[in-house]
């Protein structure tokens, strides 16, 4: 087959994902184009399908602030000039040096996750921004394949050994069952240059260790491996598929602070069911992304102790689960570990209980909130950096008062808080640091930042309740 005939085939499979996946003609697409092979393959098949299928493209490129130097700058200027050649928008995003590696420290997250979690922001932003309906990315049946291992040696579930999907909203993969070698000989056929990012050898990251590393391991040892972990995500596809719909089953009912289910009902359901759609529930309750929570934990519910219906079944997560009367209810539960603290992204017009008390957040009309029988803060909304947190003290919280600025540490020992409540007081933080000290939960003062008490007249309000009032 010649580079030309290979050339026509690599498109043929975008065309044929492009019209399976009932993508409009027309159509505007995001393309997350990183100067790279595979999404820079990408943007010239979509251009080139331009006759047989015409789109809207639009692409956006970013920086991470992980590389410095000529080697961005050379990549930009690539983006720029490509995207000029080819009469395309483009978009560039930068995140300032060492942002995200501060982050994945501070959060114990891989800085691959940190890095893919801020890029799909800017992704959907963007999207939403240009009016673009779909989000293109350049993975590959290789991406796949890397994906399949990384999960497998991970304990995966079924669910998780699907892979990546071939679509997922507005999320698409034209080039989902193209080699990564048939991009590289679609580039050359076409003379058609890219760049390489250096991150892409370096083994801080775990992808790149299976794929520099682990797969020639594997190819030796069990030639043509890759199609049979093709296969084994097909499978399970379609495991997944039936246990989906076997979980939708399940009614389950919201309610404050999460979810109840006819205790009988879920003892019928078999045992997957109950370990899956727990972990979908856990998902929806909390915001928990990049951590896993191990199989052994909701495993309990296999048991005969499970059966017996004691009380509190599991506790840990950032869940409870619990047997009352005819129920059983999945909840959230921060534990108040002096070690490990809690937080919790607030979301409006949704309650949170832990341990000590509830909460809950919504915006109010008027030049002041209306004052409840329980403990409240509002906070003018023109001030706030969301999103808003609660949670535990960390080490140099500051907050500014009138006089000055004061640690939180300060406080407490002005207050005479007891060692063992200095992780419970919740603090409300959003991205420019500490709002306010909700002291009033435990019988202390809500001490509120300076600037804060000019309400204006559309108010954020933070609603609590102790423990004893709920």
């Amino acid at each position: 087959m010649t580079l030309i005939e290979k050339k026509d085939e690599i498109e043929q499979k975008v065309l044929r994902y492009l019209q399976s996946e009932d993508i409009a003609k027309g159509a505007k697409l995001l393309i997350a184009f990183s100067g790279g092979p595979d999404s820079t393959a990408l943007l010239h098949i979509l251009k080139d399908l331009r006759t047989n299928f015409p789109l809207t493209l639009c692409c956006l490129y970013v920086d991470h602030g992980i590389r410095r130097g000529h080697e961005i700058e050379g990549e930009i200027d690539f983006i720029i000039r490509t995207c000029r050649a080819l009469s395309v928008k483009f978009i560039i995003e930068r995140i300032p040096p060492g942002e995200l590696r501060a982050a994945a420290r501070n959060s114990g997250q891989s800085l691959e996750h940190i890095a893919r979690r801020k890029r799909y922001e800017f992704l959907y932003r963007c999207a939403e921004h240009e009016g673009c309906r779909y989000i293109a990315l350049g993975h590959t049946a290789n991406d796949h394949l890397e994906t399949l291992i990384m999960r497998f040696f991970q304990g995966s579930d079924f669910s998780g050994l699907t892979g990546i999907p071939r679509r997922r909203g507005k999320i698409i993969r034209p080039i989902f069952f193209c080699s990564r070698d048939e991009v590289l000989q679609y580039l050359g056929s076409r003379e058609i240059d890219f760049k390489i990012d250096s991150t892409n050898r370096s083994e801080e990251y775990l992808r790149n260790k299976v794929r520099h590393r682990l797969i020639p391991v594997l190819n030796e040892v069990f030639p043509g491996f890759g199609q049979s972990l093709f296969s084994l995500s097909e499978k399970m596809r379609e495991v997944k598929s039936l246990v989906d719909e076997e979980a939708s089953r399940l009614a389950w009912q919201e309610v404050a602070g999460g979810f109840r289910l006819d205790f009988k009902e879920f003892l019928r359901c078999h045992g997957v069911v109950r370990i899956y759609t727990l972990f979908q529930l856990h998902n929806r309750l909390i915001n928990n992304e990049g951590k896993r929570v191990p199989y052994r934990f909701f495993s309990k519910v296999l048991t005969d102790d499970f059966r017996q219906g004691k009380r509190v079944i599991l506790r840990g997560y950032g869940i409870r689960l619990l047997h009352k009367g005819r129920y059983l209810f999945l909840k959230r539960d921060v534990v108040c570990q002096y070690k490990k603290g809690y937080l919790i992204v607030i979301k409006e017009n949704r309650e949170y209980m832990l341990e000590d008390f509830s909460f809950r957040f919504f915006r109010g009309k008027g030049e002041y909130a209306t004052k409840s029988q329980a403990g409240q803060i509002a906070l003018p909304q023109q001030q706030v950096k969301e999103p808003l947190v609660i949670r535990s003290r960390k080490p140099g919280d500051r907050l500014v008062l009138k006089g000055g600025s004061k640690s939180v540490k300060r406080l407490f020992s002005e207050w005479a808080v007891p060692d063992e409540l200095r992780c419970r007081i919740p603090v409300l933080a959003d991205r420019q640091g500490v709002l306010a000290v909700i002291g009033g939960v435990f019988g202390y003062k809500d001490r509120i930042r300076s600037g804060m008490e000019n309400r204006s007249m559309m108010n954020m309000i933070i609603e609590y309740y102790r423990a004893e009032e709920r």
